[in-house]
């Protein structure tokens, strides 16, 4: 009987070839530009590094109780019921179900600082729960409902305050006054991925893993693009945020400081308008114009216009891969066959296949070496 034999990487090619590349967590860690959000009417300081609510002496139950109470007697408290107990999301004005339900994950994350374990656990027992939640939606094995969690924390993330040096607060005012547009989306992309896709002028992508130019069938480009639209999204709820603040009688004198910079009085003023009614007015219409194009870029024409944008500046030709003989790519790095020498690997080689073991200069295969020898005797 034979011995059962090392065949972990033959494996792994089977596997990538039936179920395509696995994607790490498209979660970015990204600077945000975290702003004032509303609870209960108040300012709040969102500070990712500070330690959870304690949970009541009764237990974590207990604790997910209070959190729902909450939620109902607070300011949106009638629609998170109507979608929480009810499931009546048609009733609340939403045009998809899937859009309420990342409506009622927001609203919880902001009761629990943004936890998606937490947010997961408490939607689950939402009269929105639908089976849909545990189905597979990505390549990489991400279900729609890690998806919804996942944009509900990065909303929430994304609309906090930066704290200062001491106790002051510096509000981060976003750029409201660039244009909208998929050149700038395409712009803002590139930045992100300067140099991580490209294309070959048949169409097929290839995005760079650290070792090779690696067919895209894991959708990772696409995965960018989802978080490129959700970064209007995003600005758009800082947006609001922040014109919503303008409308109390006594808005936050710093946050005034910081929009002053980017909305001088003298310029920003209207006879029959006070100057927070005529900022608050244009943030609210920039947002709603983010709002529109965000939706624009998750529709899957949306996805492939950004795309292509792209596309249109890191294009080669077929023939340009995988045209030097004399290189060959291993996990660990580039091997140039002329000189035995292992170099990191390099993106303007422009290599698309990789061997399955990584490269050791004190690996010996006994049978290679006996027929070397037999041949150049």
């Amino acid at each position: 009987m034979k011995a059962i034999e090392e065949r972990t990487q033959a494996i792994a090619r089977l596997h990538l070839r039936i179920f395509g590349a696995k994607v790490k967590n498209s979660v970015r860690r990204r600077r945000t530009r975290r702003l004032p959000i509303e609870t209960d009417g108040k300012l709040v300081v969102y500070n990712p590094k500070a330690p959870l609510p304690a949970e009541s002496s009764a237990g974590p139950a207990a604790a997910d109780a209070d959190l729902l109470e909450r939620l109902r007697a607070g300011k949106n408290g009638a629609k998170f019921a109507a979608l929480y107990d009810e499931g009546d999301w048609q009733g609340q004005g939403y045009e998809s179900q899937s859009e309420a339900e990342l409506a009622l994950c927001n609203m919880i994350a902001a009761q629990c600082c943004g936890d998606p374990a937490r947010v997961d656990a408490l939607f689950r027992g939402s009269a929105l729960m639908r089976d849909k939640w545990d189905e597979r939606h990505f390549a990489d094995g991400t279900t729609y409902g890690q998806a919804t969690v996942r944009k509900a924390a990065e909303l929430y993330q994304g609309a906090g305050v930066v704290a200062g040096d001491g106790d002051a607060r510096r509000f981060r005012i976003p750029d409201a006054f660039y244009l909208i547009s998929l050149t700038h989306a395409g712009d803002r992309l590139m930045e992100r991925h300067p140099h991580d896709a490209i294309w070959s002028h048949v169409g097929t992508r290839y995005t760079w893993p650290g070792s090779h130019w690696l067919e895209d069938r894991a959708a990772v480009a696409e995965q960018w693009a989802d978080d490129v639209a959700l970064s209007y999204k995003l600005e758009a709820d800082q947006l609001l945020a922040i014109a919503r603040s303008l409308d109390r009688r006594d808005p936050d004198e710093e946050l005034i400081a910081a929009l002053e910079e980017q909305f001088p009085r003298e310029k920003w003023c209207d006879p029959k308008k006070t100057w927070e009614v005529v900022v608050s007015d244009y943030l609210r219409k920039r947002a709603a114009d983010l709002i529109a194009f965000f939706k624009r870029l998750e529709r899957p024409a949306g996805f492939a216009e950004l795309l292509g944008r792209v596309a249109a500046y890191h294009t080669h030709p077929v023939e340009d891969l995988d045209a030097r003989p004399l290189i060959l790519a291993f996990p660990n790095g580039t091997l140039e066959l002329h000189t035995g020498v292992l170099r990191p690997a390099d993106r303007s080689d422009l290599i698309t296949k990789v061997t399955a073991v990584e490269f050791s200069a004190e690996a010996r295969n006994e049978v290679w070496e006996r027929t070397l020898s037999e041949w150049t005797d």
